[in-house]
């Protein structure tokens, strides 16, 4: 749809006022609908304007699905390492931030991104079993639960 006509059919659908809060709330930047960016306008019309089919409402469930896959997979070899302890998530938060491919938290990846995430932690994985059979490593004592020796 163009940008022209997906205005008109929010400035028909929603009164002035409630059009200002809501492109307040979508951009954070400016409260004027002309001012808004593409992406932003076609999120608005998205959310008030755009009535989905069962096509796209299955199509986006079968995406969540496959999401919710891939980060399962992701949190299972974190844990497998022990990025991730059960209740402790800001060792793996911190390690998503500085550490993973495009540097932002694992609930921001999107469905095209996940892939990539999966390919860095089974290469980790990999990397980590072989570590884990040389005795004495780091990742030996956490394989067998073992607590490292002292230094002294």
């Amino acid at each position: 749809m163009q940008t022209d006509d997906m205005i008109i059919t929010l400035r028909q659908k929603l009164s002035p006022k409630a059009l200002e809060q809501a492109v307040w709330i979508e951009t954070h930047r400016t409260c004027q609908l002309l001012e808004a960016t593409d992406e932003e306008l076609n999120a608005l019309y998205q959310r008030f304007c755009f009535t989905p089919n069962y096509q796209t409402i299955a199509t986006d469930l079968l995406n969540e699905t496959e999401v919710k896959r891939l980060r399962s997979i992701i949190l299972a070899d974190a844990q497998a390492m022990g990025i991730l302890k059960q209740n402790n998530w800001a060792l793996f938060n911190k390690f998503m931030k500085e550490r993973s491919p495009l540097k932002k938290f694992l609930r921001d990846y999107t469905l095209d991104e996940l892939p990539e995430l999966v390919r860095q932690f089974k290469s980790m994985r990999t990397k980590f079993e072989k570590a884990a059979l040389k005795v004495g490593s780091k990742q030996w004592h956490f394989f067998f639960g073992i607590p490292e020796p002292s230094m002294n």
